[in-house]
Order: C-alpha cells, then sequence, then structure tokens
C-alpha cells in the first residue's frame, strides 16, 4: 500500500473515532443531565407529588390491570406473607412505573438542553473551546 493512501484511511479512521468519540460525549452530557433533572430540584423527580399525581393520571389499561389483580390478590389472601408480598409488588410495580415515566422525559429535557448547548466539545459544562476563561 502506497503512502498517500494510507495517510487517507487513517484521516477517515480519525474522523470516524472523532465522530464515534463526539457521540459518546453527547450521551454521557445527556445521561448526567437527566440525572440532575430527576433529583427533587430538578423538576422531574418521580416522587415529587404534583409528578406522582400527573403520572398515576397516565397509567394505561394494561398497567392498571397489573396493580389491579395484585391489591385484589393482597386483599383476598388469608395469609399476611402473601399480604405483604403483594403488597410489595404493588409498590414496586408503581415506583418502577414512575421512575420510567420520568426518565423518559427528564431525557427528552436534557436532548434539547445539551443540543441547544452549542459546544460539540463539552455540551455546556464549560471548556476551553467554548469558554475562553475556562
Amino acid at each position: 500500500m502506497n503512502a498517500p493512501a494510507l495517510c487517507s484511511m487513517t484521516a477517515e479512521v480519525r474522523r470516524h473515532l472523532r465522530t464515534v468519540d463526539q457521540e459518546e460525549r453527547r450521551l454521557n452530557a445527556i445521561e448526567r443531565n437527566a440525572a440532575l433533572l430527576m433529583l427533587p430540584e430538578g423538576g422531574y423527580c418521580p416522587f415529587d407529588p404534583d409528578n406522582l399525581r400527573e403520572a398515576l393520571g397516565e397509567l394505561d389499561g394494561e398497567q392498571l390491570a397489573v396493580i389491579a389483580s395484585h391489591v385484589g390478590k393482597a386483599l383476598n389472601t388469608k395469609f399476611s406473607e402473601d399480604k405483604d408480598a403483594h403488597y410489595q409488588l404493588i409498590g414496586l410495580h408503581i415506583a418502577g412505573y414512575l421512575t420510567a415515566y420520568w426518565t423518559k422525559y427528564a431525557i427528552r429535557q436534557a436532548e434539547g438542553e445539551i443540543d441547544d448547548s452549542g459546544c460539540p466539545y463539552c455540551f455546556g459544562t464549560g471548556c476551553p473551546h467554548c469558554d475562553p476563561t475556562h
């Protein structure tokens, strides 16, 4: 293989790696911002009373059927161990649903913030490319 072809291939590999690195930085920034949005002060906390009310109001028929099934089993069993297990399943199902519901919206918000940040290097966290005082 001659040197110009090798240089061309090397340049193409480097471009590809830069693209991969940039996308990885973007995804990490989205993940970081979404996690911050999920904190109580972030506005997307699953267990904030207003957020809880909104998410529970969005439960679909299938999700309600699962919860209702466990409520019925918990109320109709004679053994406290079985009741406790069903109550735990109810709680786990609701907590999982709330977390998934608000994570979806936090990720959407974080994606918008990151994509609007303007800096493909740090995505708004501050770096020499976008902030000369950094």
